[in-house]
């Protein structure tokens, strides 16, 4: 169930898909959170770096893998890539709340047909997911809008 804190978090994790846009990056943002604390706000500039590994998901997950992140939940402006499900699922994020389904976006943002949240049930240990719904479209526009500067 998306609570009143979840769709916060969302909404930060929207402004950094935004602020990814504008450096060059993909527009995707991310927010981890830990016992309702914000451990890192990220962008996607895996695009304007060349560096494929620069995902937001993996980038928060990478920046703080010194902590214990068991419990954590990530919010991402878009349904995290197969690479970024692997990460926080070996992090121990226990929740991923997103904005925009894979299937909204093209298949060559996430390289294969598979869908990571279907990837998941099969996991030993799955991650809840959870898609907020009501922020599909701000997320989805902000992808159409960077493809349309390409």
């Amino acid at each position: 169930m998306i609570t009143t804190q979840d769709k916060t978090f969302l909404k930060l994790a929207l402004e950094q898909a935004r602020q990814s846009a504008k450096d060059g990056g993909f527009p995707a943002g991310s927010v981890l959170v830990n016992n309702e604390i914000i451990i890192a706000k990220t962008t996607s500039v895996g695009s304007a770096k060349t560096d494929f590994m620069s995902h937001s998901d993996h980038v928060a997950l990478f920046r703080n893998r010194t902590l214990d992140l068991n419990g954590s939940t990530l919010y991402s402006s878009v349904a995290p890539c197969l690479m970024c499900l692997g990460t926080a699922s070996w992090a121990g994020v226990k929740r991923i709340v997103y904005a925009c389904n894979q299937e909204e976006l093209n298949p060559a943002y996430y390289g294969t047909k598979f869908n990571s949240v279907d990837i998941n049930k099969e996991l030993l240990t799955p991650i809840e997911i959870e898609q907020a719904t009501e922020f599909q479209d701000d997320s989805l526009n902000l992808v159409k809008e960077w493809e349309s500067k390409l």
